[in-house]
This record gives C-alpha cells, structure tokens and sequence, in this order.
C-alpha cells in the first residue's frame, strides 16, 4: 500500500568498512497483473492490446515463462480492465511478494497521461 513495511538492508561493519546484507527468502517466486485493454467507452478501440496480454499470460504459464500457478498471476481483459479491478489485482497479488520475489505489472492499452 505504498508503505515500507521492514527494513531490507542492515549495515555490517568490517575491516572495509560497512556492506549491505539483505534479508530474503532464497525461494524467487513471481507475481504478475496482466491488463489488456482494447475497448474504451469515450477513446477509439485499440487494436492487438488483449492479443498482447493474451500472449504474456501464456508465456507466464508456461514452462519457459515459470508455469506460474494461478495464484500468483492475474489477467483482466478488456470490460474487467477497469480502475478498481486493476488496483484490486495489484493489492492482492504484489502483497503476496517479498522482498527477493519479482513483481511483474504488465498493461496493454491506451498510454494517454492521467488516463488511469
């Protein structure tokens, strides 16, 4: 939620001087939101956008792209591609990241500034 929740890094002091020793789990999972938005209510309909999260979310899913299980990726297309269901997927997924995870964000769709 925009807030730290734990220090990451502690300082370690030694003859050359201090080294950053970070606290993680070694296990590196992945999270991932997948947006594809090609239909808009009050801006032209974009070609290829859900196409294009379509494609990422099977990478994802597959072997090659880490066979992510469903818990840890989600997909909105098009009319589920809305703000609140967007800042919902991210609350809930990215929550479940700690420090040494990958969080992925991926959006397809118009890139108009302060359109989201």
């Amino acid at each position: 939620a925009g807030k730290p929740i734990k220090r990451l890094f502690e300082e370690a002091g030694n003859e050359n001087g201090s080294v950053a020793i970070a606290d993680y789990n070694k296990a590196v999972k992945i999270w991932a939101v997948v947006i594809g938005a090609a239909r808009y209510s009050a801006m032209p309909m974009l070609r290829y956008t859900d196409d294009d999260a379509y494609q990422i979310f099977a990478f994802l899913k597959s072997p090659e792209g880490g066979a992510l299980p469903d818990n840890q990726v989600r997909l909105l297309i098009d009319e589920d591609a809305t703000r609140s269901n967007i800042l919902y997927a991210m609350r809930s997924i990215f929550a479940k990241a700690d420090e040494n995870d990958v969080v992925l964000f991926y959006f397809s769709g118009h890139g108009i500034e302060g359109s989201f």
